[in-house]
């Protein structure tokens, strides 16, 4: 009992134990610990830096036109490194240090694909651009071969992409240039089909002037037409300008199968006049009869623009055709008219005389 007293008075006199150098000890061991955990500094900032060059490729990829297509599974698998976690390595750092190793090998990796898409997309585009520009020149050919003064303008374009062409570095360059070339080449195309519709509109006019009718509206729209098909450059152009002539064909022919029929009444009815004076002189009118006969059914049946141009056509005919009549008529009518005036005015003329004229 006296030794434990006595060592009970001696932590008494000391007084209370300092712990503070034992905590700063403690401390500094797991602070070293720690950083032992966290591997090679090195090795981290290797794989940083090579996130970063990886990035910056990207960025520049996109930036020369690399299809954001093409480039998606590498920015997917990028964002998986990005999810990935250090091991914990509290006493063996050499896992720290493999992950941090593998994850900058893993970005290189993606770099060197982002290069090797940037080269085999600029060599496909390349081939692109020259097939499309082919393809352009051809179509400018058969034009030029179909005598068309417009397709002067498509030559002067040619000439500017196959400029560009020997110029062009980057996918975006040949993407603008087959862009370009393609565009012109579906103009050209186009520029046949338009022809032909502004011609059914030419010859809609003609024979509605052939027909008699005013046609001065409709030369106008088809003055403005030609200018629209000469300064006509792209697809659109030549599209909607088929549209708008398809249009104006629509209502023409509602104009036609309204007007064709009333002036086509007026020219029967001048038809009907010369056959009566042929009957009234007793001239032959029976080929006159069947031609009104004809003419009239043909009328009367029509339920087309073609229909009706098509009387408009024969009636036309058959008026000149009767010109030879109506003379006849005036050369029968005129000996008559003198005789019967002989008569009256010179009663002392014998009838003999009056015939012998």
């Amino acid at each position: 009992m006296a030794s434990l007293s006595y060592v009970r008075r001696r932590a008494n006199c000391k007084g209370p134990i300092n712990w503070t150098p034992t905590l700063a000890l403690i401390a500094a061991m797991l602070v070293m610990l720690l950083l032992s955990a966290c591997g090679d500094p090195q090795t981290q900032q290797q794989a940083s830096q090579n996130k970063a060059a990886l990035d910056q490729s990207l960025t520049h990829a996109q930036s020369i036109g690399v299809p954001g297509e093409m480039l998606q599974p590498i920015f997917n698998q990028e964002k998986q490194l990005n999810q990935t976690n250090a091991p914990f390595g509290l006493f063996n750092n050499q896992s720290v240090t493999e992950y941090y190793t593998n994850l900058a090998q893993r970005y290189d990796l993606l770099k060197v694909q982002v290069s090797g898409l940037e080269s085999q997309e600029t060599q496909q585009l390349d081939f692109q651009a020259t097939v499309d520009l082919s393809n352009f020149e051809s179509a400018l050919a058969q034009r030029q071969g179909q005598n068309f003064i417009e397709a002067k303008t498509f030559a002067t374009q040619l000439t500017n992409d196959q400029t560009l062409l020997a110029k062009a570095q980057y996918p975006k360059d040949y993407l603008q240039i087959s862009y370009n070339a393609k565009r012109s080449t579906q103009a050209l195309h186009l520029m046949g089909p338009t022809y032909d519709t502004l011609q059914s509109l030419q010859r809609i006019i003609r024979q509605l002037q052939a027909s008699h009718l005013d046609v001065t509206g409709l030369k106008q729209q088809q003055q403005n037409d030609l200018q629209v098909f000469r300064n006509a450059t792209r697809p659109e152009d030549f599209s909607g300008l088929i549209d708008q002539v398809n249009t104006q064909l629509q209502e023409t022919m509602v104009f036609s199968s309204q007007a064709i029929p009333y002036v086509g009444t007026f020219q029967l009815n001048e038809l009907s006049t010369d056959i009566n004076l042929l009957k009234k002189y007793g001239q032959n009118y029976n080929s006159f009869q069947q031609h009104y006969n004809a003419d009239k059914a043909t009328l009367t049946n029509a339920k087309s623009i073609t229909d009706y141009l098509k009387f408009s056509s024969q009636i036309d005919s058959d008026l000149m055709f009767r010109v030879s009549g109506r003379m006849q008529t005036r050369l029968y009518s005129m000996p008559r008219a003198h005789n019967q005036w002989m008569t009256s005015s010179q009663p002392w003329i014998s009838s003999t005389m009056i015939c012998c004229t």
